[in-house]
């Protein structure tokens, strides 16, 4: 049996302009949709430039988990705005926002496969494609010291590697 319901964010976006990544989230406020009366975000503002590392940091229930989840569109705010190299991120076509934007959560998933099966997940990419992408993550050295490099199972939900290695292969 399906569930056949309407997303509650926007889907339909057309934009696929090629993406530098400087996120910016100007005055936005947030109430999951199950909890409307417990404001998460009150008129946040916050500006990354493209290539810049940030920690989000704060108590329990302040709100970190909820910015990724609007930044991965999960939600869209009730106000202000997300913009991605300037342009509104509901505005941009769905499928490439999420080929362009990835989260990695604090306890990575990997799979009984090889490191390059499991940097390739999910999408199209040649083995020089996966090699750069391991680079980018700080991957590539020590996935080259492995016994079979790239070719080097991760075991079963990754028991094989360590917990920095898990998340950067992920």
């Amino acid at each position: 049996e399906l569930l056949v319901r309407k997303p509650r964010i926007r889907t339909d976006g057309t934009n696929m302009q090629p993406v530098k990544g400087e996120l910016r989230i100007e005055g936005v406020s947030f109430k999951y949709p199950i909890r409307p009366t417990n404001q998460v975000l009150k008129d946040l503002d916050l500006h990354i430039r493209s290539g810049e590392a940030i920690a989000l940091v704060g108590p329990s229930g302040g709100g970190k988990s909820t910015i990724v989840a609007l930044l991965e569109r999960f939600y869209d705010p009730d106000e202000g705005e997300i913009t991605l190299d300037g342009f509104p991120v509901r505005d941009f076509d769905h499928e490439y926002y999420h080929r362009k934007v990835a989260l990695v959560a604090q306890e990575p998933v990997l799979y009984d496969c090889s490191v390059r099966e499991n940097i390739g997940f999910g999408c199209d990419a040649t083995d020089e494609e996966i090699k750069e992408a391991a680079k980018m993550a700080n991957a590539h050295d020590f996935v080259m010291g492995l016994e079979k490099g790239y070719e080097t199972s991760c075991g079963e939900k990754g028991a094989q590697m360590s917990g920095g290695q898990k998340q950067r292969i992920a």
